[in-house]
């Protein structure tokens, strides 16, 4: 196919620190619907996932971007995607992604 359709998504969570709205995950993902030509007819990847070490109480961060991960898969799910594909490529030194 010459292209392929699809719909880029931003998931951001905030939370409110000292009177700061503070930007605490950051997740990119692309999502190929039903009209996508195979191979990426109803599938979505996860192309950038971020997140700095400031949410409060410290000791939920990984169970709430655990909660984040599992809802939007769930979700995508239900609305009819069949794959998921997750960019894993851990930064080099120097490299930034979404937060510095």
């Amino acid at each position: 196919p010459d292209e392929f359709p699809f719909r880029c998504k931003c998931i951001v969570v905030f939370q409110r620190l000292d009177a700061v709205d503070v930007i605490l995950f950051a997740l990119y993902v692309y999502e190929h619907g039903e009209d996508s030509p195979a191979p990426n007819k109803r599938t979505l990847y996860i192309s950038y996932l971020d997140s700095v070490h400031f949410m409060r109480p410290r000791k939920l961060r990984t169970f709430v971007y655990h909660e984040i991960m599992i809802a939007y898969l769930d979700y995508v799910r239900k609305k009819g995607f069949a794959t998921a594909h997750i960019w894993a490529c851990p930064p080099l030194k120097g490299d930034d992604y979404i937060f510095y």
